[in-house]
């Protein structure tokens, strides 16, 4: 195994990661009474990840015999899927009707309970519902950079938390969709290849959580206006 892609390396960064987690939380609540809307929700999904990350630690470090914190990821995914899917819901409504996404929300959070229950039971790492948002996520997260060209409004993208937000789902979910899942459901668990996959994938952990941090850490300019009479 190499110098750079061993598992040295991804225990480090999952050590970073740890920290990292809990510092757009902690923006956030700085920073609370002028969040928009939009950077709310961020933050409710910033928070949820912190917390999930944390849970996990303890549950594998202290609480489980058999070292499991699965069934953690079984109660993450359908939370961090609620709270996206109410995010893009308004950015995108210019693009799908509610409808759309209220179907979207009930074939979802069905799939997840049936994967749960009866295909990938809570001792197993629900790959199907982490595939599944992944899928969707970059979906939704493309959806929005073509609403973006649609506008006739100018707007400074720099400044727009879920411009910053966006391309952190993508990058992340896309890494998550082509390399983390795909490497560990072919290949063999203690190849080089899952320890490149990992390390990656935790890198792009860290990619995601600094976009949550300047999704939050943006001011977005309030929209003034004018009156004619």
């Amino acid at each position: 195994m190499s110098e750079i892609f061993n598992e040295s390396t991804r225990v480090l960064i999952v050590q970073i990661y740890s920290w990292y987690v809990f510092v757009p939380v902690v923006l956030g609540a700085l920073f609370w009474r002028r969040l928009n809307n939009a950077q709310k929700f961020i933050l409710y999904i910033a928070i949820l990840s912190a917390v999930n990350h944390k849970i996990s630690q303890v549950v594998r470090t202290y609480l489980a015999t058999d070292s499991n914190n699965a069934w953690v990821a079984h109660a993450y995914v359908p939370f961090i899927f609620w709270f996206t899917w109410r995010l893009y819901k308004n950015e995108l409504k210019v693009l799908f009707s509610s409808t759309f996404f209220n179907i979207t929300l009930i074939i979802c959070l069905c799939f997840f309970g049936v994967n749960s229950l009866f295909i990938q039971n809570l001792k197993i790492l629900p790959t199907n519902g982490i595939f599944l948002i992944s899928g969707v996520f970059i979906f939704w997260g493309v959806s929005y950079f073509y609403s973006l060209l649609k506008q006739t409004v100018y707007k400074s993208l720099e400044k727009e938390p879920v411009f910053w937000f966006t391309t952190g789902v993508i990058m992340y979910y896309s890494s998550t969709f082509l390399i983390f899942l795909l490497v560990y459901n072919y290949l063999d668990k203690d190849s080089e290849t899952t320890y490149i996959a990992s390390i990656f994938n935790a890198f792009f952990n860290l990619v995601l959580v600094t976009t949550y941090i300047i999704s939050i850490w943006v001011k977005p300019p309030r929209l003034v206006l004018n009156n004619f009479s």
